[in-house]
Parts: C-alpha cells; sequence; structure tokens
C-alpha cells in the first residue's frame, strides 16, 4: 500500500510508502510472528511509523498478548455480542465497563480484565443470566436462546424458550461453535435462536 501524500519526516524529500512485515514478538516467555505496520521513505530509506500504523501495531500485539493470557479475542468478543444481537454500548450495560469498553476489546486496543473474561466466558455458556441482566438494564435482546427438554425414558420433547416454565441453564448454545452443550446431568440443550 502506498501513501504518495505524507512526505518523509525524516528528510522531508522523499514519499512514504506503507508496508509491514512479520515480526517476532515475546511476552511472558511465549514468542509468535505479529504483524508490524509501518512507512518507508522511497528517498532517504527511513522507516517511520504513523499514528492509525502505530494503533495497528498495538492492537496485533494486544491480540498476541490476549492468546498468551489465555482471555477471549477480540473477535470472539465481537461474535459473543452480535450473538445477542446487542451494541457495543448496550452490552457495556449488561456487563460492565465504559460506554467505549466494547469497543476497545473487539479492537483489540485493551486487554479486558480476567474478571471481565470469566464474565463474558459465563454469558456464553448461562445466556439465562444474559437475559436476567439485560432486562435489569433495560436492553431489550435481539436474539434469545431457545432450550428444548428431552424428556426422559423416550417421552416427547418439550421447546421452550427462555423465561419459560422451566429455567433450565446447565446446557447452552455455544455462539462460536454453533453447537449444542450439555451439561453431564442434564436433559436440556438449546437448539436454536428466537428473535
Amino acid at each position: 500500500m502506498t501513501n504518495m501524500n505524507e512526505t518523509c519526516p525524516i528528510c522531508g524529500e522523499g514519499k512514504l510508502h506503507e508496508t509491514n512485515k512479520i515480526r517476532i514478538a515475546s511476552y511472558k516467555d511465549q514468542t509468535d510472528e505479529v504483524p508490524l505496520y509501518f512507512s518507508v521513505c522511497d528517498v532517504c530509506e527511513s522507516e517511520t511509523a504513523n499514528s492509525k500504523q502505530t494503533r495497528q501495531n498495538k492492537r496485533a500485539f494486544n491480540a498476541f498478548k490476549k492468546r498468551v493470557e489465555g482471555l477471549l479475542s477480540g473477535e470472539e468478543i465481537k461474535e459473543l455480542r452480535e450473538y445477542y444481537g446487542i451494541s457495543q454500548k448496550e452490552a457495556a450495560l449488561i456487563f460492565g465497563g465504559g460506554e467505549v469498553a466494547f469497543s476497545k476489546y473487539e479492537n483489540d486496543d485493551v486487554l479486558q480484565s480476567e474478571p471481565m473474561d470469566t464474565l463474558l466466558r459465563a454469558a456464553i455458556r448461562f445466556p439465562l443470566m444474559v437475559e436476567d441482566r439485560a432486562v435489569e438494564k433495560g436492553v431489550v435482546l435481539k436474539q434469545r436462546p431457545i432450550w428444548v427438554d428431552k424428556g426422559t425414558r423416550g417421552t416427547k420433547p418439550i421447546i421452550h424458550s427462555f423465561g419459560g416454565q422451566n429455567e433450565a441453564n446447565e446446557a447452552y448454545y455455544h455462539p462460536f461453535k454453533g453447537n449444542s452443550c450439555e451439561a453431564e446431568y442434564d436433559n436440556t440443550e438449546i437448539i436454536g435462536l428466537s428473535a
């Protein structure tokens, strides 16, 4: 990618050309390949990074740190939020954090705290918790999980929406994997979404 509008701040004569390369990054005794974004002057060959490239580099390194820390990635947090059909501001109301917290988490501008990560993981496993919290905060979930009571000993399955008469919460629909996941001793499974 070339940005012919920017003059080199080092020599003042050349034009900057955007590029990137892979660098080896280290964090907590772990290493991985992380992209590095910068520009090169076509006259003096100096390398420099503008504010956009600096932000890209920070996000790439934060994504690496999240992997090392075992935190949800920005993309996974975005998928969780979109699974429930809520805005970033609504997610902050439900889960906590400032109005722009989820924008920062999703773009890897910052690492979410371990307690926030734990809460978001619980939101994957226990959608009723999210629905209850949304009601408390006046947020309408655009998608609501539906679960089925598989019954016992050959009885016919009964389909429920969360908030129904039997609010089993041990089974869940994993929004990232799209599969039904069951607790060991549970007779329910999530089968889809309700608008």
